[in-house]
């Protein structure tokens, strides 16, 4: 991964100085919302030509948190700073039915990504050893649960409410009432960073851009 820039934000300018300092006296400071998305016509992309479902959906949540500020927030020490761009770290499932970590780079262009992403997958699914990235902290955290249509999910936490990095995992698709296909996305986020509104347009933005690969269908 390349050298990443980033800038430090001004607590007193933030708009949001007062919810700030309020959770951050919180020793639990993390809220996790969790709802279905529309993801027919990506589901309709990777079927027809081919592709993961995984990597295009992990791309889509990826450039859906570079888009959106607060999802680029981190704390270094005491200070609030703000990534140029965030990476992706995902569990994977070993032959074995273990898991290891991969990390992959970020790509804006969706099928650079997957191609990236595939080479990396394919190596990491081989080692022998238990690696995570814990001192990188300009990333995302995703994981995939493919066997459970899941309602709500809790994460293991080491009780540090200076951890900042969301947590983003994808269950079950399944059908909806109209033929189309639905997929639960939970996502768990420090509420010093961010509010349920810039949850939301996380939601809307990974959303749009599943329905985006509808015009790529039809091309």
């Amino acid at each position: 991964m390349s050298e990443n820039n980033y800038r430090t934000v001004s607590i007193e300018n933030w708009n949001r100085k007062s919810a700030f300092e309020f959770y951050s006296a919180y020793a639990d400071p993390f809220f996790e919302v969790t709802g279905p998305l529309d993801f027919t016509e990506l589901y309709n992309y990777c079927k027809q030509n081919k592709q993961s479902l995984f990597l295009h959906y992990l791309h889509a949540a990826l450039l859906a948190a570079n888009r959106i500020p607060e999802f680029k927030y981190r704390f270094q020490g005491k200070t609030v700073v703000e990534f140029d761009q965030i990476y992706g770290g995902s569990t994977i499932l070993k032959a074995d039915k273990s898991f290891a970590f991969c990390y992959f780079d970020y790509y804006e262009d969706a099928e650079l990504f997957c191609k990236h992403a595939a080479d990396k997958l394919e190596t990491q699914k081989k080692v022998d050893w238990f690696e995570p990235a814990s001192d990188q902290i300009d990333m995302i955290h995703f994981s995939t649960m493919p066997w459970i249509s899941f309602t709500s999910m809790k994460h293991a936490r080491n009780n540090d409410p200076r951890n900042a990095i969301p947590k983003i995992v994808f269950g079950k698709y399944y059908d909806d009432s109209k033929g189309g296909k639905l997929i639960p996305l939970s996502v768990e986020v420090n509420h010093c960073l961010m509010d349920g509104y810039h949850v939301g347009l996380f939601f809307q933005e990974v959303e749009n851009i599943f329905r985006s690969y509808g015009s790529r269908s039809n091309s």
